[in-house]
């Protein structure tokens, strides 16, 4: 039987579940854990807009390539017991930001064979959530510095 060229094959796709954030705090990898939802934000080129003067005979905006690339943001949710090692660390960092310039963070893909997206976070925040009838939730964030890199 043929094979259909349209179809995405499955065994290609890489599973969400057993995907893990870790943060490197005071050197020792610390996972976050019970997150509900990940997300890599997007990482791009950045550009430079040149202003317009209003004699300009080019109708459209000129922009170029600065050069730089933007690594995005890494956020998420997850369910918040400050009680677990990796979220006391993650809120230690926000609440006493360590001394180094960046914290070294990755996220480590369920693949096979293993992938994992090693970045420089800056920038910790969380914001936690009371629902009645649920339990408590926190959102995170962390920025990325310098360029993100799959190993």
């Amino acid at each position: 039987m043929p094979v259909n060229q349209d179809c995405p094959d499955p065994s290609n796709f890489v599973p969400c579940n057993g995907t893990l954030l870790q943060v490197f705090y005071s050197e020792v990898a610390v996972s976050l854990a019970q997150i509900t939802s990940l997300q890599q934000g997007t990482v791009k080129a950045t550009i430079t807009t040149l202003k317009k003067t209003l004699d300009a005979p080019c109708p459209g905006i000129i922009k170029l390539n600065s050069g730089s690339v933007d690594g995005g943001k890494v956020s998420g949710e997850l369910y918040f017991n400050p009680h677990l090692a990796g979220h006391n660390a993650f809120v230690g960092i926000v609440h006493k930001p360590p001394t180094a310039k960046t914290t070294k963070c990755a996220i480590l893909m369920a693949s096979t064979p293993p992938s994992t997206f090693m970045f420089d976070g800056v920038g910790f925040g969380y914001s936690t959530s009371f629902k009645p009838d649920d339990y408590v939730t926190a959102n995170f964030e962390i920025e990325v510095s310098g360029v993100p890199e799959f190993v």
